[in-house]
């Protein structure tokens, strides 16, 4: 990581695949996996930097994923923003769960897991946040007060507070 040049900075783990698969989010869970969406290719990647593997996973139904996170089990949550669902890939089984939103067209954009394993998505395509209850699994929708809002990143806090962005308002909720 000290190195100046970007050849003895930087490695790179090109993957083989028959289209541009247009990577957008990503995630790494306590082995050192890589985790990655695909926007185009609609499949969840995997890198184990040890051995320089690449797998893709691809969900029960065809979307682009934009985002991925890691729970605290190692599972990889994800929402497609076409297809309107959000899911979780099981690291140990290799299997997949997914739910469709409430409000069709909800479009989750951001993803995040919070401290209890819970995912929460941004419904960019209702002003809704989406919210996954691992355990109970449970899906809920939260409408925004602003219409139209363009509900896009996510964070949590500290105390478990879900904040996000309304693109098209210029707010934060």
């Amino acid at each position: 990581p000290n190195a100046l040049s970007p050849e003895m900075r930087w490695k790179l783990y090109p993957y083989d695949t028959p289209w541009n698969s247009s990577i957008h989010g990503i995630t790494v869970d306590r082995k050192g996996h890589v985790y990655w969406a695909e926007i185009a290719g609609g499949q969840i990647g995997e890198l184990d930097p040890e051995t320089g593997k690449i797998t893709r996973h691809r969900p029960p139904t065809n979307g682009s994923i934009l985002q991925v996170a890691t729970d605290p089990d190692d599972n990889i949550w994800y929402g497609m923003v076409a297809g309107s669902t959000m899911g979780v890939f099981d690291t140990k089984t290799k299997l997949f769960t997914q739910w469709n939103t409430p409000s069709p067209d909800a479009d989750p954009y951001g993803l995040v897991v919070d401290q209890k394993g819970n995912a929460w998505g941004a419904g960019r395509g209702q002003d809704v946040v989406v919210e996954v209850e691992a355990k109970t699994q449970v899906i809920r929708e939260y409408h925004t007060l602003t219409h139209p809002a363009g509900v896009q990143r996510l964070s949590v806090d500290s105390k478990g507070m879900i904040w996000f962005s309304e693109d098209a308002a210029s707010r934060l909720g």
